[in-house]
């Protein structure tokens, strides 16, 4: 499989998360497990501990970010080798 068919993969499975309440819940805890590897990855870079409130809060605006980013990109007209770009 190339990478156009994986990213039409995911476009297809992040289509279906909107209206199939099992694939969503799946879709959610795959970003809230994520949360806690991208606190441990900032508190890591920068010294602090992966607890602060600080950190939490950046890895979760990362990671909502990130889900917003591929949920919006999975639903405009059909693009299957560009990820959206923040800032446009």
């Amino acid at each position: 499989m190339d990478v156009a068919q994986r990213l039409e993969t995911l476009r297809r499975l992040v289509r279906l998360s909107r209206d199939e309440p099992g694939l969503r819940a799946v879709w959610l805890e795959a970003h809230f497990d994520a949360e806690g590897i991208l606190a441990g990855l900032i508190a890591e870079g920068t010294d602090r501990s992966a607890d602060d409130l600080a950190v939490r809060l950046e890895a979760g605006m990362m990671n909502t970010a990130l889900r917003v980013a591929a949920e919006h990109w999975a639903l405009q007209p059909h693009e299957p080798t560009r990820l959206p770009a923040a800032g446009r």
